[in-house]
C-alpha cells in the first residue's frame, strides 16, 4: 500500500473518533479483531493492512470515502456519488455531464435516474435542447 492510502486509512479512524466513536468499536463494526485493527490502520506498520473486504467494511461503516477516493486518484480517477437527490431531467442531464466531463460513463446510471423519476423521453429532449439554447447563449456572450 501507498503512504497516501495507509494515511487516508488512518485519517478515516480518526475522523470516526472525532464523532465520538472509538477505534475499539470501529473495529467491531468492521467484525475486525480490534487488536489487528490497531495494527493495521498504522501508517508506519508495512506487516499488517486491512483486506479489501475489511476497508469496504469500514467504509460503509463510517460513510467516509476517503480512502476509495486515494484509490481512484492513484489510479488517475475521479469518483462520483450517486446522488438520491436527483429528481428532475436537469438534474439527471447535469450529473450525466458531469461523469462524461471526468471520464466516466453514466449511460447506466442515467437509465435508472429516469425509471426512478418517472421522467418522459419527450421531456428529457426538450431539457436538453434548453441547456442547449442556454450554452450557444453564454457561448456567445463569451466571445461577443
Amino acid at each position: 500500500m501507498t503512504i497516501r492510502l495507509n494515511l487516508a486509512i488512518k485519517d478515516t479512524a480518526v475522523a470516526f473518533a472525532q464523532l465520538g466513536g472509538t477505534q475499539e468499536q470501529l473495529a467491531k463494526l468492521a467484525d475486525v479483531n480490534p487488536n489487528s485493527f490497531r495494527r493495521k490502520i498504522q501508517p508506519s506498520d508495512e506487516g499488517a493492512h486491512l483486506t479489501p473486504a475489511e476497508l469496504l467494511r469500514v467504509m460503509l461503516v463510517t460513510g467516509d470515502p476517503r480512502v476509495l477516493q486515494t484509490m481512484a486518484d492513484e489510479l488517475g480517477f475521479d469518483i462520483v456519488r450517486r446522488d438520491d437527490g436527483i429528481a428532475s431531467a436537469e438534474d439527471v442531464i447535469l450529473h450525466a455531464l458531469y461523469c462524461l466531463q471526468h471520464g466516466s460513463d453514466s449511460e447506466a446510471d442515467m437509465r435508472q435516474w429516469l425509471v426512478r423519476c418517472e421522467l418522459k423521453r419527450a421531456d428529457v429532449l426538450a431539457t436538453i435542447h434548453g441547456m442547449v439554447r442556454r450554452l450557444m447563449g453564454l457561448a456567445e456572450q463569451i466571445h461577443g
